[in-house]
């Protein structure tokens, strides 16, 4: 007998329905060869097909020991399991499969059908409808027929208005349409009914965290716990809120014990590694992600945090590659095209990063974070019609994290100054591609030089920007590797032994809510020591990445507190803002002096104006900075 041949029939007569002639062959390939999986698991589906569920888990069974890396047999044999009510045995099963790395679509829908029903050894109600009718609805949902599943739901209601299953159903259904308010209301009656059911509890939870009621959530999910302390899911779940709310410690606590429960479980470890991230603890966040890996390798979201994880650590050809890793697996994932561009920019491939912002543009289009990205890069190259595109263009704001704003709109409203600035002072930008360049290598503070004429030792030269988003002097100071050193150094490798080089960072480690003063209201350290060490470690890397050539190093000071910026303080952190600016610039001046670099006093220059030299809160007008290089150069 030629088996392949023979298989290729029989699944000819049972697409056409012939099931009869279908099943005689694949029996007599059974025969031949018992074990076969394609033989075995086809001949489940079609006596499934012919209600005789019981006999065909038998040919599951066997289809799937003969060959566990189809995933097809672990979704036939879990249904079936599911659909003859031996739920605990079909969540074994799920579990193993995807300890083993099952995943999709078809997969959700099982774990959806099985979080909708109470514990299996829960006794039956003689008042519950009968269980076919259930599983109907059941079906209806998991085929994605939510209004029918909906419909019929309440239905049976109205029969059997006492059966918790029925309202905890209705309430996914109202979910999936994301009425939340009226799911909510759906779990309450659900527990109403039955107060000790914990997945009713657990999915109100997650209903309730979709609305932003977190408290409540981490209530539902406590009470779910208190019910089935071994519920994994809900020990995560509980972590994921408590890290929203800035709980890191308890959130770590909470993935560690849902991974006592079940060390399969990949989600576990991933949101472990999200939170030792946010705890600073990346080599240990490194470790969580690729364990979530080792389970499922196709856990993009797992790729790229652990990207995330790397740029973090400076590591940013490992961190390319995680993203590149995540894109293969979902294409559509904007977050990594954009985070891609970020590691790509900080490794000076300046072309490649804009083609994967504009992807993710592509994806989202009102993607804020990449909107500014591709603002920065405007201006930096000139482009003042990209540059008008990207800052009119209608961001969602609404879906932008706390953080990403604190990076959106003070970017947004300084860029939009700069672009009206350029368009009334034109002059200050003539220049031609023959005049010496000055680098400018710094944070936000770079931009404002971008592009503009300035005399320096007797020649009009350009300043050209490399902007370092984000970096304190701090960053530099410290003894560890990280993303903004690598960014610093690559940068310097491209400038000529013989260049000329401006450094603007620093303002930010003096900011009220940053760095300096920060560290000193957590520690209660001696102010001025703590600045003036970070002044000899910040200048100290400076000359050893630069010095070792005849470049002309400048280091720039720090702006005074502008006028409008002064408004919005109190009059106690506007003494502490001054005293902290005052300390730095000082230390600043007199160790670059003493060490033979040159050092823009950009702090006394804007102290005799505190209102005209400024063009937002933080930054100067370009005009000032022009007028700094020509007046405030030591």
């Amino acid at each position: 007998m030629n088996i392949e041949q023979t298989l290729k029939q029989a699944i000819t007569h049972h697409k056409a329905g012939e099931l009869e002639d279908a099943e005689k062959r694949y029996r007599s390939i059974l025969t031949e060869e018992p074990k076969h999986p394609d033989a075995n698991h086809n001949l489940g589906v079609l006596l499934k097909q012919g209600n005789k569920a019981d006999i065909a888990l038998l040919f599951f069974k066997t289809a799937l020991e003969s060959n566990p890396n189809q995933g097809q047999y672990w979704i036939s044999y879990i249904d079936t399991l599911i659909q003859l009510q031996q739920y605990n045995a079909a969540q074994n099963l799920l579990n193993q499969g995807q300890a083993k790395g099952l995943k999709g679509g078809a997969v959700d829908q099982l774990k959806e059908r099985l979080n909708l029903y109470p514990e299996a050894t829960s006794k039956k109600n003689p008042s519950d409808p009968p269980q076919a009718q259930v599983e109907a609805v059941i079906s209806l949902y998991s085929e994605g027929q939510i209004k029918e599943a909906l419909s019929a739901s309440e239905t049976l209601i109205k029969d059997y208005p006492n059966t918790p299953l029925l309202y905890n159903i209705r309430g996914a259904c109202h979910k999936a349409l994301n009425q939340l308010e009226a799911a909510v209301k759906c779990y309450e009656q659900a527990l109403a009914i039955k107060p000790d059911y914990a997945e009713a509890h657990s999915n109100l939870g997650v209903t309730l965290q979709e609305l932003g009621q977190m408290e409540k959530a981490v209530k539902c999910y406590e009470q779910a716990l208190t019910i089935k302390p071994d519920y994994a899911e809900a020990h995560s779940n509980l972590g994921v809120i408590l890290q929203e709310l800035g709980q890191l410690e308890k959130a770590v606590k909470c993935y560690e014990q849902a991974l006592d429960i079940n060390t399969d479980y990949a989600e576990a470890h991933y949101n472990l590694g999200n939170a030792l991230k946010d705890l600073g603890q990346l080599e240990k966040a490194v470790k969580c992600y690729k364990q979530a890996l080792a389970i499922n390798t196709d856990y993009a979201d797992a790729h790229y945090n652990l990207g995330n994880a790397f740029k973090d650590l400076g590591q940013l050809e490992k961190a390319v590659k995680c993203y590149e890793q995540a894109l293969a697996i979902k294409l559509d994932y904007a977050d990594a095209h954009y985070n891609l561009g970020n590691a790509l920019k900080d490794l000076g491939q300046l072309e490649a990063a804009v083609k994967s912002y504009e992807q993710a543009l592509a994806i989202k289009p009102g993607y804020a974070n990449v909107l500014i990205q591709l603002s920065i890069y405007s201006w930096i190259d000139q482009d003042l019609d990209k540059l008008r595109s990207y800052i009119t263009s209608k961001m969602d704001l609404n879906k932008c994290s706390k953080k990403s704003l604190k990076f959106v709109n003070p970017y947004l409203t300084f860029l939009t100054q700069l672009h009206k600035h350029r368009l009334t002072y034109p002059h200050q930008y003539l220049c031609n591609d023959q005049s010496p360049v000055i680098h400018v290598i710094g944070e936000s503070h770079c931009l404002t030089a971008a592009n503009s004429n300035v005399e320096f030792m007797g020649k009009s030269h350009t300043m050209r920007s490399n902007i370092i988003i984000g970096c304190k002097a701090w960053h530099l100071a410290n003894n560890q590797l990280n993303g903004y050193k690598t960014q610093f150094e690559t940068m310097v490798t491209s400038i000529a032994n013989d260049g000329i080089v401006l450094i603007t960072i620093g303002e930010i480690d003096c900011r009220i809510n940053e760095g300096i003063i920060k560290f000193h209201q957590k520690t209660n350290n001696n102010l001025r020591d703590s600045i003036e060490d970070l002044v000899q470690n910040y200048i100290k890397y400076i000359i050893n990445k630069l010095v070792a050539s005849s470049r002309t190093i400048i280091v720039s000071g720090v702006p005074c507190i502008s006028k409008n910026y002064q408004q919005k303080l109190t009059k106690d952190n506007v003494v502490i803002l001054s005293t902290v600016l005052n300390d730095f610039n000082n230390s600043l001046k007199t160790t670059a002096i003493n060490k033979g670099l040159k050092f823009l006093d950009i702090y006394s220059l804007t102290q005799e104006n505190p209102e005209a030299y400024f063009i937002d809160d933080h930054h100067l007008t370009p005009s000032a900075m022009i007028k700094a290089m020509q007046t405030k150069l030591i």
